[in-house]
């Protein structure tokens, strides 16, 4: 090649297409990269001096580019009611983004895509339908087009109840709820309650407390009471119980019964060791007295 001006690259894509290309450099030129291949494609590659009364014999050599490289070794953890986080390990070569795909498994499910930088191996993704199974695939792209791809699966946590109610410390005019807490991260409780047998519901936000009590009810009546948890993707399924208020002091006619009654009243109240119930009783009592 002594004397010549340029170097001819000639390269053959011997795929499907059986493309010839032609790239001149000058003849200084020891190597060049040759760009823009097909994946996973045999090539034929020509170097020919150019001179200037013509062309020099052909010095041909054979390659073959590698396929695209996809992610490897997905890994979906910490779910939530709404939220699943998927990680995993890098494809080969220039990454550009990763691509990634999700549904629910069941149902008529509709594709959700997201992405993320090539440098970036875990995505959260969000919000989710709670208690469902997801199929989550990571498609690799680089710049002449997508390489391979990896799926995983899985399962978002279900609305999860409080547990456990219990009614206690009723009067007249009010009792206590409590319960367990749930696990699952929430934005707090709803209390809804009403007159046992009625359609006219009262509802309370409690937050994060486990313990509420409840004020201005009516004597002597039972209520049903019902505990959701608060998800921000919507609310669990109740807890239920009933609590009833107490019975309001009969009209007593003799002293024997008011004797009887006072006693009673003290008694409940030194039981309750509840200093504000037992100057209530104590006045009621003196009320009957009159």
């Amino acid at each position: 090649m002594v004397g010549s001006s340029y170097h001819r690259y000639q390269y053959v894509d011997h795929g499907l297409s059986m493309h010839k290309t032609d790239v001149i450099v000058p003849s200084n030129t020891r190597n060049v990269l040759l760009e823009r291949l097909a994946p996973d494609t045999p090539y034929s590659v020509n170097v020919i001096a150019l001179y200037a009364d013509g062309e020099g014999d052909p010095s041909t050599e054979q390659g073959r580019t590698l396929p695209r490289s996809g992610p490897r070794n997905i890994r979906v953890f910490d779910p939530t009611t709404n939220s699943l986080s998927v990680q995993w390990d890098h494809a080969d070569g220039p990454v550009q983004q990763y691509r990634i795909i999700y549904s629910p498994v069941s149902g008529d499910p509709i594709d959700e895509y997201t992405t993320v930088p090539g440098r970036i191996n875990t995505v959260l993704l969000q919000p989710l339908q709670s208690d469902t199974p997801y199929k989550i695939t990571v498609v690799a792209i680089y710049d002449d087009g997508d390489g391979g791809q990896v799926t995983g699966n899985g399962k978002t946590v279900g609305l999860i109840s409080p547990q456990n109610i219990h009614i206690s410390d009723e009067w007249y005019t009010r009792f206590r709820v409590s319960w367990d807490p749930v696990t699952s991260p929430i934005l707090g409780y709803k209390i809804v309650y009403k007159v046992a047998g009625s359609d006219e519901p009262l509802e309370v936000f409690v937050g994060e407390v486990t313990s509420y009590t409840l004020h201005n009810l009516l004597p002597s009546t039972t209520y049903d009471v019902k505990v959701y948890a608060q998800y921000e993707s919507g609310l669990s399924e109740p807890l239920v119980d009933q609590g009833t208020t107490c019975k309001t002091l009969p009209q007593y006619k003799t002293l024997s019964q008011y004797i009887n009654a006072d006693m009673r009243i003290l008694m409940i109240a030194a039981r309750k060791l509840d200093l504000l119930e037992f100057a209530c009783s104590v006045e009621k009592m003196n009320f009957l007295k009159k």
